[in-house]
């Protein structure tokens, strides 16, 4: 008797288990498509169920069924908590697709696509958001014609390489007149300062003996900038080198600094480990925006070093 119950139980918990297993089949799920879709008063906010056309599953209740949206390339995996995908500006304009994903009970995850043209009611003219750059030194002075170089790519494979757009409107501006890649999100994509014109600027006499006043321990450097600024040759200590380098760049012996670079540049926000040894870890010389980001960020600040100058002489202008 009781070894044909546990006979009868052990295949009843068996089957149980196959049937709890056995639902790998995803979702069907099928995305309207449309041929363009409005802005009014240049904002939009676009509803998941405003493209699901169909939706049907083998063994979970359609309201069983979780369903999440997101922009293309915006994000991995499922979109939770997102019902919704907003645009706001001109940024927005022309092809745009959305991803809509449908998970059952089972975790069986569907993917649909739905591509449109993102038009504008009205001709009201919503106009594309302003990506600012700013570099300052470390007195605070806005530092003129600070090249900013935007590198990026989507999950798409599609990439963008703008270069050498000026500080000097203090914005990235005209960049939105001809270019749609890191002014929408979903692209990884880079910000990279750069200055590299008369690399003698700020670099005196005195600039040498304060460096040789740190290397002998008899004055050191209180300040990371100062450290990252007598280090001319730019290997990530400072040394007699680094004096013979400026030496030679004041005699007219060399007409720039190693690797051509004139400043160097810091995100502003970064926070050095220890500000007497700001070498101890590679710091960033880049703003780094990952696809996520939705919006994306607007303001790109940096803190500028001219190297060689330690003593801060330098003329931003």
């Amino acid at each position: 008797m009781n070894k044909t119950y546990l006979l009868v139980f052990g295949l009843l918990f068996f089957c149980q288990n196959v049937d709890a297993q056995a639902d790998t089949v995803p979702p069907v799920l099928v995305c309207k498509q449309y041929s363009s879709i409005g802005f009014f008063l240049c904002n939009l906010s676009l509803s998941v169920n405003d493209f699901v056309d169909s939706l049907s599953d083998d063994n979970s209740p359609v309201g069983d069924i979780k369903l999440g949206i997101r922009k293309r390339c915006v994000g991995n995996g499922f979109p939770e908590n997102k019902d919704r995908v907003h645009y706001y500006d001109g940024n927005d304009y022309g092809w745009q697709t959305v991803e809509v994903w449908a998970r059952d009970k089972a975790g069986n995850i569907s993917i649909g696509y739905s591509s449109f043209i993102l038009t504008e009611y009205l001709g009201m003219c919503c106009l594309p958001g302003n990506l600012t750059g700013i570099a300052h030194t470390v007195n605070d002075e806005t530092i003129d014609s600070v090249k900013f170089n935007i590198r990026g790519q989507n999950c798409l494979a599609d990439t963008v390489d703008v270069e050498g757009f000026s500080s000097d409107d203090w914005t990235f501006e005209p960049v939105f007149q001809s270019w749609e890649g890191p002014s929408r999100p979903g692209y990884d994509f880079t910000v990279t300062p750069s200055k590299n014109d008369d690399p003698l600027n700020g670099v005196t006499e005195q600039d040498l003996t304060l460096i040789s006043r740190h290397i002998l321990g008899i004055e050191p450097f209180d300040s990371p900038y100062k450290i990252i600024a007598a280090d001319a040759s730019q290997d990530g200590q400072v040394t007699s080198l680094d004096i013979k380098i400026l030496r030679n760049l004041l005699l007219g012996n060399i007409d720039q600094l190693p690797n051509g670079k004139s400043w160097r540049f810091v995100p502003y926000d970064h926070k050095f480990p220890s500000v007497i040894k700001p070498f101890s870890a590679p710091f960033p010389e880049k703003i780094e925006v990952s696809n996520s980001e939705d919006p994306m960020p607007s303001y790109f600040g940096f803190i500028g070093v001219k190297i060689g100058d330690v003593d801060f002489s330098a003329d931003p202008n």
